[in-house]
């Protein structure tokens, strides 16, 4: 596999990076007229925005990341317990 291929946390741990820690928030917004564009979308139409950002156990940063979704295919699971 490719360093561009796979999952990020794949891509990342391949590069010796492992976020021990972290945040990861959602919310729904509408699109703007630039992001619309680029998704091919109407600016106004509602997607979902996440923002994870990953820590190494030292604190460093691993990774962030700011992602739009469409919420007609996207599915948040969690598992707990």
């Amino acid at each position: 596999m490719a360093f561009g291929q796979g999952s990020l946390t794949d891509v990342l741990l391949r590069a010796g990076l492992r976020a021990e820690h972290g945040e990861q928030r959602v919310c729904g917004r509408p699109v703007d007229a630039e992001e619309a564009e680029l998704l091919r979308r109407t600016p106004g139409d509602w997607f979902l925005r996440t923002r994870r950002t990953g820590r190494a156990a030292d604190g460093s940063l691993v990774e962030h990341v700011v992602t739009l979704l469409d919420p007609g295919h996207f599915q948040l699971i969690l598992t707990f317990g």
